[in-house]
């Protein structure tokens, strides 16, 4: 349980720090992967993976920072990130260490670029839209629809 730790001769904020990053190795084992096959671009991507994220923002639920210089809100492209299901205990352990040093540099993490992502699951999956309930889907679509809304400042 988190927050149920023994006391130690750790300094606080070590012992924070520890608490914060050993929350990848918890949840870790609770995920379950799934079967997701996209068409991202001219590409065809197809696997098994414990996240899927179609985002249009640097931070990615606060485990994956991405490049502020190739992430624009404007430019009518989405990030695309697939974090591929570890089959063995080293391939989980690559992975926990590329999680817990918010690392895109890994050969379990796919990122794309694309306007449009056409997704295919094998059962539904439930979404999550800005944090709210997106709701349960096995065929995705999704669309950047470059400047549909124009703002204008008063």
């Amino acid at each position: 349980h988190l927050g149920q730790h023994k006391r130690s001769s750790l300094q606080p904020k070590r012992q924070v720090d520890l608490i914060k990053n050993s929350f990848p190795l918890q949840t870790f084992q609770w995920l379950k992967p799934f079967h997701l096959k996209a068409k991202v671009g001219d590409s065809i991507i197809e696997g098994d993976y414990l996240y899927a994220s179609v985002s249009n923002a640097t931070s990615l639920g606060g485990i994956f920072r991405l490049d502020p210089e190739k992430v624009k809100v404007d430019d009518g492209v989405f990030e695309f990130v697939l974090v591929k299901a570890p089959v063995n205990f080293s391939e989980k352990s690559k992975l926990v260490t590329g999680l817990l040093t918010e690392s895109l540099n890994s050969e379990y993490v796919d990122l794309k670029y694309s306007t449009e992502i056409k997704i295919k699951l094998n059962s539904p999956m439930t979404w999550s839209l800005d944090g709210e309930n997106g709701g349960e889907y096995k065929d995705i679509v999704i669309t950047n629809l470059k400047g549909i809304i124009n703002m204008v400042g008063i």
